[in-house]
């Protein structure tokens, strides 16, 4: 049975469901601990998108736009994983209105890949962009829907092809690979990815007109925790990806902001420390994995949004 989160929308956040009360205050936390005050009736707007930051609080959300949470999950019950390392590159940081332009995967242990640029929603302007790809490039690639699509496939492809020993074969047998029993569940694993990764994948397909229901297939780890959790053994000082390459060692350079070398960097870190701890990476990774409660992010994405 699938476990659910906390109900997402409390009546009493709902604008006028408390006559007289104080108007609705965002539930988030400010990086010095202190809940936001933005409430209801602020009209701060985000410098970059112009967007009203109270907005979601109005439509009966939670958090304002700037602390807004759209990743809804439970624990995860997980016997096998096939882990998944992903990043993405986008027009921006906001959520509701960037689009994403790359998408880089790469399977923990086969190292098999999938790249692909995406041709975004309204043509890129001219000059230097966020994600430094070539507009030319991005105008060569597939809309997001084909793009997606094709990394769903490359998704079920690496289950369908995960195999293990025949333990039935006789010793005087060459023990033959046969499809497991039970086909081990994606972890799709990204750095700070609870915050920004999939919940940009979950708004653009929302954005799109596409279903949610392929998210609840797969599982989903955040390597921000660990750094954090590990760093007092391993003495890094920084939760940053590209600080904790650093100690890797001495590896071929990566190349900056793009997608699939960020996902090949992050694989790279979490084989360090999960050797660093003696361990491989799937016992690793396997308790921070949570898989999708589809209701309440559903929900959560209608009130960002504003659908």
């Amino acid at each position: 049975m699938r476990a659910k989160s906390s109900p997402m929308h409390p009546l009493s956040n709902r604008p006028g469901a408390m006559v007289g009360a104080a108007p609705p205050q965002c539930a988030g936390l400010t990086r010095a601990g202190r809940r936001c005050s933005i409430t209801s009736t602020c009209k701060l707007t985000d410098a970059v998108t112009g967007r009203l930051a109270a907005a979601p609080l109005i439509r009966g959300g939670l958090y304002c736009a700037f602390h807004a949470q759209v990743l809804c999950t439970g624990p995860a019950d997980i016997e096998d994983g096939v882990l998944v390392f992903l990043d993405l590159e986008t027009t921006g940081l906001d959520i509701a209105s960037a689009d994403i332009v790359e998408i880089g995967v790469i399977a923990g242990d086969s190292g098999a890949v999938f790249s692909t640029v995406v041709r975004p929603e309204a043509p890129p302007p001219e000059g230097p962009t966020v994600h430094g790809i070539d507009n030319a490039e991005l105008a060569e690639g597939p809309s997001f829907p084909e793009a997606f699509a094709r990394m769903v496939a490359f998704l079920d492809f690496l289950v369908q092809s995960a195999v293990a020993s025949d333990s039935e074969s006789s010793s005087d047998e060459v023990a033959q690979p046969r499809i497991k029993d039970v086909p081990p569940r994606v972890i799709l694993v990204g750095h700070n990815s609870f915050k920004f990764d999939f919940p940009m994948l979950l708004s653009q397909c929302k954005r799109c007109g596409m279903t949610l229901e392929v998210f609840t297939k797969w599982c989903y780890a955040d390597t921000l925790g660990m750094c954090r959790c590990t760093d007092a053994c391993l003495h890094v000082g920084c939760l940053k990806l590209q600080c904790w390459l650093r100690v890797v060692g001495d590896e071929q350079p990566l190349r900056a902001h793009r997608a699939l070398d960020d996902a090949v960097a992050l694989r790279r870190v979490l084989n360090y420390v999960a050797g660093s701890l003696g361990v491989r990476p799937l016992p690793l990774v396997r308790p921070m994995a949570v898989e999708l409660d589809p209701v309440a992010t559903d929900a959560q994405l209608s009130v960002v949004l504003g659908l």
